[in-house]
């Protein structure tokens, strides 16, 4: 079929994929120093930037201080709180209690974050490119836990699998969000996830690293 169309495409070399990686990883250095560079107030402030400090007012560092050990005193009476409903979720298989617990956990530990790091901080943090979906999904578990979570008109193990999933998909992206912090965190679990599938469908290693390899 290829001699039809033409030749096929001559494999990149390793020195092709080594500078490609090379070029990528000044790129990803370089948005991480732009990034520290804002926050810092070493550079002029974006449009973007400026947009966010209209909607968001500065904060005095008393009125940060205070935000955040309220919000972090909610947040452990929270945990505790849903701690105890973890008995109940296991037990009884009521996952509501636990899951506004842990819900609104989460959303007093961001308020905390907030108060600490600033508003306007905080959200072009949480709006960069690389945290816009993690961000997205994670708002949208949220919201859609609590949801479930109060919708006592939809049948119980209906409500209990959607609850559930809500909780799983709120720590995924959680966890991905997290990751975007860590140097480079993304690439490896990116390049490491196809040759985990490969394994466990059987494929052999040779296989998946031939397939895989223009990715890592």
């Amino acid at each position: 079929m290829s001699s039809l169309f033409g030749s096929e495409p001559k494999p990149r070399s390793y020195a092709d994929r080594a500078r490609d990686g090379l070029a990528s990883l000044g790129q990803k250095a370089s948005d991480a120093q732009f990034e520290a560079e804002g926050l810092l107030g070493l550079r002029p402030k974006t449009a973007e930037e400026q947009l966010y400090e209209a909607c968001c007012p500065s904060l005095s560092y008393q009125t940060r201080l205070i935000g955040f050990c309220l919000c972090m005193v909610a947040s452990f009476v929270l945990a505790l709180f849903a701690s105890f409903m973890l008995r109940r979720l296991l037990w009884r298989g009521d996952a509501a209690p636990f899951a506004i617990a842990y819900t609104l956990d989460n959303v007093v530990a961001i308020l905390g974050s907030m108060f600490m790091a600033g508003p306007t901080a905080q959200l072009k943090t949480m709006c960069a490119p690389k945290r816009r979906v993690s961000t997205t999904i994670y708002v949208l578990a949220l919201a859609l836990t609590l949801f479930f979570a109060f919708a006592t008109q939809v049948p119980d193990g209906a409500r209990f699998g959607c609850i559930l999933a809500s909780l799983f998909i709120q720590w995924l992206a959680l966890m991905w969000y997290t990751l975007s912090y860590v140097p480079f965190a993304h690439d490896y679990i990116c390049s490491c996830l196809p040759l985990c599938c490969a394994d466990c469908c059987g494929v052999s290693s040779s296989a998946s690293k031939g397939g895989y390899e223009g990715i890592v």
